[in-house]
């Protein structure tokens, strides 16, 4: 009797371990599916970016972008770079929404290892703050 039940126990087990691996390798199949995906997003908007620097609106935005590796936005929601947006506004002033995706991962990054009490908002913040004197000093440059 104890063994029939130990045999029922163990063919539970058995089954609700074959059900983890299922849904473990499903959730694994989706992870490679989304990666496959972001790669994919990431050609194309490469090729974007080369079509819009051919254009007069958005060459310097597209050369920024280009000459960065990536770039990620930057929602003009968050504090520092709250502005009112006009239809007026023109793709330069647009450009300094973006900065790039190397700064922004180092910036977190650093912020999950060793200032976990940092918001990211307040992260975003500073990473923006930082590429405005970074694109000032690079202005200065190009002007001499």
């Amino acid at each position: 009797m104890a063994k029939d039940a130990l045999l029922r126990q163990k063919d539970n087990d058995l089954v609700r371990i074959k059900a983890d691996y299922d849904k473990m390798l499903m959730t694994r199949l989706s992870e490679g599916t989304a990666q496959m995906q972001i790669e994919a997003y990431r050609t194309e908007n490469h090729k974007l970016l080369q079509m819009l620097a051919q254009t007069k609106e958005f060459k310097h935005f597209a050369e920024c972008s280009l000459d960065s590796g990536d770039v990620r936005f930057m929602s003009p929601e968050q504090p520092s770079t709250a502005r009112t947006s006009t239809a007026a506004t023109d793709s330069a002033d647009k450009s300094e929404e973006w900065i790039p995706q190397d700064a922004f991962k180092v910036a977190h990054d650093f912020r999950n290892k060793c200032a976990a009490n940092v918001s990211k908002a307040m992260m975003n913040t500073l990473l923006t703050d930082l590429d405005k004197i970074w694109r000032q000093r690079e202005d200065r440059k190009l002007q001499r």
